[in-house]
């Protein structure tokens, strides 16, 4: 998987290209000029004696309002200029980010060769949940489960070098929410009574043709299926700090299931059940293993008879 990293730069200089903001500036001037003509040409018109109050007060102040327009120029530029220097320094922090990027990111994915893109939208951390919405690539090596950030990079000095997880820290993995149909109808119903089809039709064809012509108008019934799914794949970690778990996208349940099958859930609880019945069954085995022994001292002891021992010992035979 090969990274264009020249077409990201790119996209991000003509997002956040200086002159953008230059133009945009004009375009406010000039509009604030145009609509400050434009209403009092329209009182002038509407108005005369109100237009020439503005006429006169506009030639009394000409000289003001021209330092106020130039005031309001200067301020104007002023602040173009600022985010325009801003906007050169995101550029070259970006390009700065990208360049590290490229960095950690190329020996990586240059040497694996099944990555998937995977969106993480929530993290859970000693308890407390942290929005992410934030895209990884997503591999495995034998024994661990990597996630690492995709470009573009905004934000990325502070969690470049992603998340590894070993695979037993991995507890289980499961598909949570939920997935179905919405069938919605709409339409259907009447415009009202048809008046002038009853009396066209009435006069034509009698009663009769009142009744057809009068029929009202039906609207069609039109049925649109909406989907509604809101699946996510659950991933829990215990790990050095607690509890923690990962919220990502519902296609991810598949990814897991055909490369990491044996940390599903469904096999996760058959294992749990499987080691509390060995548990309960070593537990039997050690009370029975003691009351044969019990049995066998009191046999040698003399305080049950041959008869009696053998009768006990067939009924904790039969218990197992």
């Amino acid at each position: 998987m090969n990274i264009d990293y020249v077409a990201l730069l790119n996209q991000y200089k003509f997002k956040n290209d200086p002159k953008n903001r230059w133009k945009t500036a004009v375009v406010i001037f000039i509009m604030v000029l145009g609509i400050s003509l434009l209403v009092a040409v329209v009182l002038s018109i509407t108005d005369p004696e109100l237009g020439q109050q503005i006429n006169s007060f506009i030639n009394r102040n000409f000289n003001l309002i021209l330092i106020g327009l130039g005031f309001f120029l200067v301020l104007l530029l002023a602040n173009v200029a600022n985010k325009s220097a801003e906007d050169v320094k995101r550029i070259k922090l970006y390009e700065e980010k990208l360049a590290e990027y490229k960095k950690h990111a190329d020996p990586i994915i240059s040497s694996v060769k099944s990555l998937a893109r995977v969106v993480i939208d929530k993290k859970m951390i000693n308890g407390d949940w942290h929005d992410e919405n934030f895209e990884f690539f997503y591999w495995q090596t034998k024994d661990e489960i990597n996630f690492f950030p995709c470009p573009p990079i905004d934000y990325l000095v502070a969690r470049i070098h992603g998340i590894s997880k070993r695979k037993d820290q991995v507890k289980f993995y499961e598909l949570v929410g939920e997935k179905f149909y919405e069938n919605k109808i709409s339409g259907g119903g009447s415009e009202g009574p048809n008046v002038a089809g009853a009396f066209i039709g009435g006069q034509i064809m009698g009663t009769a043709g009142a009744i057809v012509g009068g029929q009202q108008k039906i609207n069609p019934i039109e049925s649109e299926l909406i989907l509604h799914d809101t699946r996510k794949t659950r991933i829990v970690f215990l790990d050095d700090e607690g509890v923690n778990e990962l919220l990502c996208g519902s296609t991810f349940y598949d990814i897991l299931k055909s490369h990491l099958p044996e940390k599903s859930k469904e096999i996760f609880e058959e294992l749990v059940k499987q080691q509390v019945v060995y548990k309960t069954v070593k537990t039997n085995g050690q009370d029975i293993n003691a009351k044969f022994a019990l049995l066998q001292q009191l046999l040698k002891d003399g305080h049950i008879t041959k008869e009696e021992y053998d009768l006990k010992k067939q009924k904790l035979i039969d218990e197992v």
